[in-house]
């Protein structure tokens, strides 16, 4: 059944890729919209000048399905088209497994949810062709087959759905607890999501990627010299933020709230002050911080995202009303 579906999934690819060369480029600039860069701009500049509820709201909808992700492509560890067969031109350099595809579950979790909140018909329009456009071009570019875009897609869906209709129960009973216990509660899900992950990992311990599957994929991109698809660093990265974005949100409200009106030359002092932070943390922290495998180097990477999300929820809005750039509310 699988293999009958990845060879499907090849076919199409082949008879994508044969359109020529010059829709490489434009698909290249299109999948740029589901990386985790763009979204880790984007949501902060959402959160500091345009709405804060939505923008954390956008935050934690990201971080889950980026968390979700991880876990669910060590379950399956499915391969990537061009892991799977050499045929296929690999056009972005990939180290994780393929399925579900994360440009296409984060897209339609964060553009579906804002297409949510606000009802209009017209926003609708807009998203879904770029839901699926982000979805084909990890087609064309060969690194999804089209089941780990139609997975992506469906686990989005589920996620709206959720969040959505379990969103106000779960704020009522988490804005009844005390601050203390709330700042808990965002620490152990965090921690929760990475014990998670530890478990998938450790029950699918005795598995081993095929030679094919390392020959094909270095073949296309010999700079990466090897392939983990396990890595733990990979659930750490959403969980740390998510516990920086959650406490920070907590902290920040029980100080009087940060509101993200205003004029706009304000709202523009904003981004560029806050990005320039998330730069420093995310990049300088990077740089400092080692990068091994062990319980040290998980720590700190967690930390390092902590950080970035601490200071996004919190940290920067406060300077940012210390500067009369903003205010509370």
């Amino acid at each position: 059944m699988i293999e009958t579906i990845l060879n499907n999934g090849v076919d199409l690819i082949l008879q994508l890729q044969s359109l020529g060369d010059w829709i490489y480029a434009p698909m290249t600039l299109i999948t740029m919209l589901g990386r985790e860069e763009f979204y880790l701009l984007a949501m902060p500049i959402l959160y500091w000048a345009v709405n804060a509820t939505l923008g954390f709201r956008v935050g934690v909808m990201l971080l889950l399905a980026c968390g979700s992700n991880v876990v669910l492509k060590w379950a399956l560890h499915l391969p990537r088209p061009y892991w799977y067969d050499p045929r296929v031109q690999g056009l972005a350099a990939e180290t994780y497994f393929g399925a579900p595809s994360l440009h296409s579950q984060v897209p339609a979790s964060i553009f579906g949810l804002i297409a949510a909140t606000f009802r209009r018909a017209w926003i609708w329009v807009v998203v879904v062709p770029l839901i699926f456009v982000i979805g084909l071009s990890r087609l064309v570019l060969g690194v999804h087959f089209y089941f780990d875009v139609l997975l992506g897609w469906a686990l989005g869906a589920v996620g709206i759905w959720v969040f959505v209709t379990q969103e106000a129960k779960v704020k009522a009973w988490f804005e009844g607890q005390k601050v203390a216990d709330q700042i808990a509660v965002v620490f152990l899900s965090s921690l929760g999501m990475i014990s998670l992950g530890a478990l998938v990992l450790a029950l699918t311990g005795d598995f081993e990627l095929p030679e094919v599957w390392i020959s094909n994929a270095l073949f296309d991109h010999p700079e990466m010299e090897s392939l983990n698809p396990f890595e733990l660093e990979a659930l750490i990265s959403p969980s740390g933020a998510l516990f920086g974005l959650g406490a920070g949100r907590i902290w920040i409200s029980s100080r009087g709230g940060f509101n993200a009106g205003g004029i706009y030359w304000k709202r523009f002092i904003r981004v560029v002050v806050g990005l320039a932070g998330v730069i420093i943390l995310w990049q300088g922290l990077g740089l400092i911080f080692p990068k091994d495998p062990d319980l040290v180097g998980y720590s700190l990477r967690y930390l390092r995202y902590a950080s970035v999300g601490f200071w996004s929820a919190a940290v920067a809005p406060l300077i940012f009303i210390r500067l009369n750039l903003a205010e509370r509310g």
